[in-house]
């Protein structure tokens, strides 16, 4: 619980402070980047699982893998910033959601 609000923060702080965010006039809640958001952040939350589960207890690599998907995220959105785009909150709740099932799946399963 406490990763999920530090990850949160982190996200609140990244898209109210510092540069000027451009508005994107059409980031819909329901679009084609979203779809990727969501299945790229559930499979780098799976691989990340299984790559942190080799090294760490289970309940620590669980945490590793949500938090490095949820960075990967962030850092994209950060990426689109410094390159004249808009850093998309809408982005990151679909990333939040891949990681969310996959970690549900991985935690049901291994």
């Amino acid at each position: 619980m406490s990763a999920c609000l530090i990850v949160l923060g982190i996200i609140v702080g990244c898209s109210a402070g510092g540069a000027e965010a451009v508005v994107a006039p059409r980031d819909r809640w329901f679009a084609e980047d979203k779809i990727q958001h969501f299945t790229l952040s559930a499979a780098a939350t799976t691989i990340g699982y299984g790559g942190a589960s080799v090294a760490l207890e289970r309940d620590a690599a669980l945490l590793a893998a949500g938090v490095a998907a949820l960075g990967l995220g962030v850092a994209k959105e950060v990426r689109d910033v410094r390159a004249g785009r808009s850093f998309s909150l809408k982005d990151l709740v679909w990333d939040a959601a891949g990681v969310a099932l996959a970690l549900t799946l991985v935690s049901r399963i291994g």
